[in-house]
């Protein structure tokens, strides 16, 4: 299991994530820095500095479209880059308080690092990969798009990849179950939008009576 120092900069543990967003932006000037300044800056840099000149007017519109929106907000994120989106559910940024009251909380990062390994935008990066694999695995073999599947993520956890699905579904085909009731509980004190229950940790069978396309 791998540990970060407290003090490690924010971008240096973000780095594979937001090098990512940034080299679907290397056409551009300012995506051109951005990707220079994680691979080379040692100073630590918030993801707003970052955030704001990038994606500013993209996230200044999701933010006032939040205003009073309940789980049918999500959808609102569907077209932002999946490495992008992983990073906005850390919600290790102070800008656009609507987003981050939005989405759903995290656990202490010692939980976090207890169950992954890491924590942060460091365990975006790993869970990204992961997220994208399986949204291209869906849409080669699933018998319908996407956003029409119930799903359900076994093993949720507290709720890791539960909450990058959020946005890809409609509100209520969404599942997670565990067998282990406090971190479930977690999960449910955090706001993942999905419907969650206890498993067997052997289980003959699932906490729902609802078939699942994935």
């Amino acid at each position: 299991m791998t540990t970060e120092s407290p003090g490690r900069p924010l971008l240096e543990k973000a780095k594979g994530t937001a090098a990512g967003v940034a080299r679907r932006l290397a056409s551009t000037r300012l995506g051109q820095k951005a990707k220079d300044s994680l691979r080379t800056d040692p100073v630590p840099v918030s993801l707003d500095q970052w955030l704001r000149p990038l994606f500013g007017e993209e996230l200044d519109r999701i933010e006032a479209a939040l205003e009073g929106a309940g789980p049918e907000g999500y959808a609102l994120f569907r077209e932002l880059d999946d490495d992008l989106w992983s990073l906005l559910l850390t919600k290790e940024y102070s800008e656009w308080p609507r987003i981050r009251a939005f989405l759903p909380d995290l656990p202490e990062p010692a939980l976090q690092q207890m169950w992954n390994g890491t924590s942060g935008p460091a365990l975006a990066a790993q869970s990204v990969c992961f997220y994208r694999k399986l949204k291209e695995m869906q849409g080669t073999h699933g018998a319908g798009p996407l956003a029409e599947s119930r799903i359900l993520d076994f093993g949720c956890g507290w709720g890791r990849l539960t909450r990058m699905l959020g946005r890809d579904l409609e509100p209520g085909n969404l599942y997670g179950c565990d067998p282990v009731e406090s971190i479930l509980q977690i999960s449910r004190d955090s706001r993942v939008p999905a419907r969650l229950g206890r498993s067997d940790f052997l289980p003959e069978s699932l906490p729902f009576e609802e078939k699942f396309d994935l």
